[in-house]
């Protein structure tokens, strides 16, 4: 049986999950454009980790967001921690 799926828990992997899901790509899609794994983005998405600093254009283009956009829920969530 599945594991029901855990609300993301900072602003970022809301945003980052609902980015995906606007999307209609899958998890697997998203990781594969940002060079990481699908394991790295659930992460992300559920709050547990973040991406790297230095990457977040790469991943702002594998969620097709505005890095700006990113790069900004990014810092508030580093304030945050």
């Amino acid at each position: 049986m599945a594991r029901p799926r855990s609300k993301p828990s900072s602003p970022l992997a809301v945003a980052l999950y609902e980015a995906r899901e606007r999307s209609g790509r899958t998890q697997a899609e998203v990781a594969e454009a940002a060079e990481v794994s699908q394991v790295t983005i659930s992460s992300w998405e559920r709050g547990e980790l973040r991406p790297r600093a230095d990457r977040l254009d790469d991943v702002a283009v594998a969620y097709r967001m505005k890095p700006a956009r990113l790069r900004s829920l990014w810092f508030d969530t580093a304030k945050a921690a």
